[in-house]
């Protein structure tokens, strides 16, 4: 009898002890690797879906824009369901860009980086765009994509189980079109002087801006 109560006695302690090992495993938070694979199975399953299939060959920059967001918020997600815990440490709206660049970088190239490019005459629009260059490459961000491929991501921190997503370029720049690397631009410190009164100075945020980097330099 005592045996018995024995083996009982210590089968019942495994079990307490599989079920609280269990529960710590689950507790806990998971491994970046584990919460990567899990976002790369949802993203693409997401980008995949008949929805964004029918879409993915006439994608309006509206829609574009939400299809990203959405898979920002599928890495968020997956990260605080293992027990991750967000951070901000980088600009992640417009108007924080624009305080630092209004602090940090030449008046003029701020003031030439702002101005409405469409309304701008024609021989200031590649040095405008080059001034949004030198203003863009200061701050970290992701691609806002296309209809067939939508970056995604994060700044993990293993250790401390923290991570932070990139703000995607129209969050930081909207109505600006993403820099092209190959395209050559004048340098905006030779740009002409703006002549007050004469030339606007605007957020494009406000207007925005219809044409790609490419024809407006053409254009200039």
């Amino acid at each position: 009898m005592k045996k018995a109560t024995s083996i009982l006695a210590v089968l019942i302690l495994m079990v307490s002890l599989a079920v609280s090992a269990n529960a710590a495993e689950q507790e806990s938070p998971k491994g970046g690797e584990d919460v990567k694979e899990r976002v790369t199975l949802r993203v693409h399953e997401y980008m995949l879906s008949d929805m964004a299939k029918a879409k993915a060959g006439a994608l309006s920059d509206e829609e574009l824009i939400a299809m990203a967001s959405r898979v920002d918020d599928i890495v968020r997600e997956e990260h605080i369901n293992a027990g991750w815990t967000e951070v901000k440490t980088k600009p992640h709206t417009a108007q924080e860009v624009r305080r630092i660049v209004e602090r940090e970088v030449d008046p003029r190239a701020v003031s030439l980086a702002y101005m409405d490019v469409e309304q701008a005459p024609e021989e200031l629009k590649g040095y405008i765009l080059s001034a949004r260059r030198e203003t863009i490459c200061r701050f970290e961000w992701q691609a806002d994509g296309d209809g067939t491929c939508i970056p995604y991501g994060s700044d993990d921190d293993e250790e401390a189980k923290t991570f932070e997503i990139s703000p995607r370029f129209s969050d930081l720049f909207p109505g600006w079109y993403e820099p092209q690397a190959d395209l050559a631009l004048p340098d905006w410190r030779d740009a002409p002087e703006i002549e007050s009164g004469i030339y606007e100075a605007v957020l494009s945020a406000s207007i925005g801006c219809s044409m790609p980097y490419d024809i407006l330099y053409a254009a200039a």
